[in-house]
């Protein structure tokens, strides 16, 4: 097998020749979009954590786990109940707690 000497004559040769522009901007794009994903995960797996976190503090200080409740803390007519598929947060009413359910399924666990 021949050997080549890359030079950078060679290379900007290469480089004009469509299908070398099409494969170079192909890996271009997949190393980019592949960065930005785990870029992503990363800060999606760090926004998880503290969820997590702030629920398990809600839940230890005895405050309704729904950030617009009405209710002040201590005034809870039958005290709170915790979510009954993870445990860790809990809720002074089924109101607050449908309320609240959309942010909270995002890390409720079984």
């Amino acid at each position: 097998m021949a050997s080549v000497t890359l030079t950078v004559g060679n290379i900007e040769q290469m480089l004009e020749q469509p299908q070398w522009h099409s494969l170079l901007s192909k890996a271009l794009e997949t190393s980019i979009i592949s960065t930005l994903q785990a870029k992503i995960d990363c800060r999606e797996q760090v926004l998880d954590q503290c969820q997590k976190k702030i629920e398990h503090l809600v839940a230890r200080i005895n405050l309704c786990a729904n950030d617009d409740c009405p209710n002040l803390p201590g005034s809870y007519k039958h005290g709170l109940r915790k979510c009954a598929r993870c445990w860790v947060v809990a809720y002074c009413s089924k109101s607050c707690q449908i309320t609240d359910w959309s942010v909270h399924k995002l890390v409720c666990k079984k």
